[in-house]
């Protein structure tokens, strides 16, 4: 799945060019964090594609991304998603379906089964509260929170870009839009439903855009919400789908 410094999924857009893979958590209160597994989840895609010094897995301490923290998890009740601690109610179209918080799990299993190190504990500060697919178009929907105060202790007050930048692109934007070509246009200030993110949208003419939603929640957590493969090609459309909670 993903992780490192790089991490949250370009997604289905970049698969073709980078080995991506998911991350999440499935957001349940997790037994004590003895391991990884039992505490975190992530999203489907991920880019590992720059070199990566890693640590000794022994040398490797996991913190609950939870504990401490004002999270809640959300609920999923038929086609909607609503997350009282973010504020945003998501409700999906009818051909689209939320992913069980087993399969969620069991992805984040196959994921962090391939990672080791410094990358594989920042996986671990990620919780994939919902994920939503459409089987007929293999567009997917993911609702990612990111613990940047344990990811990143070094980085305090890291905005929505610098985010991006060093989450998804491993601090080196500037090398994968050469490097793969991509097409990054520049961000927006937007509200979902009344909480306000930045979009970003990575342009793919032949599989349909990525746009990624990112907004800060509070001290501890930074929400992503990636639209990959042109599930969000209408902005208009798309934004149209969240509702502020009263």
């Amino acid at each position: 799945m993903k992780k490192t410094v790089l991490f949250m999924a370009v997604a289905v857009t970049l698969l073709s060019a980078v080995s991506c893979g998911e991350k999440k958590n499935n957001g349940e209160t997790a037994p004590e964090a003895t391991t990884v597994a039992e505490t975190t989840t992530m999203p489907d895609f991920q880019i590992k594609t720059v070199p990566i010094t890693e640590a000794a897995e022994e040398d490797i301490e996991y913190e609950d991304p939870i504990a401490g923290t004002a999270f809640v998890k959300g609920k999923v009740e038929g086609n909607v998603y609503t997350s009282e601690y973010a504020g945003i109610k998501f409700t999906a179209p009818e051909e689209w379906k939320f992913k069980s918080e087993e399969d969620i799990f069991n992805e984040q299993q196959k994921m962090l089964s391939g990672m080791t190190g410094e990358l594989k504990r920042i996986a671990a500060m990620e919780i994939t509260d919902a994920a939503i697919f459409n089987d007929k178009t293999n567009k997917n929907i993911d609702f990612t929170y990111s613990n940047v105060k344990l990811k990143y202790p070094d980085e305090s007050g890291m905005t929505e870009e610098e985010f991006l930048d060093k989450d998804i692109f491993m601090g080196n934007l500037k090398e994968f839009k050469e490097s793969y070509g991509l097409d990054i246009k520049d961000p927006e200030k937007v509200k979902l439903g009344n909480k306000e993110f930045t979009r970003f949208r990575i342009v793919n003419a032949e599989k349909g855009d990525d746009v990624l939603y990112i907004g800060r929640i509070d001290d501890d957590f930074m929400l992503t919400i990636a639209a990959y493969g042109g599930a969000a090609s209408d902005d208009s459309a798309f934004e149209s789908c969240f509702e502020a909670l009263d």
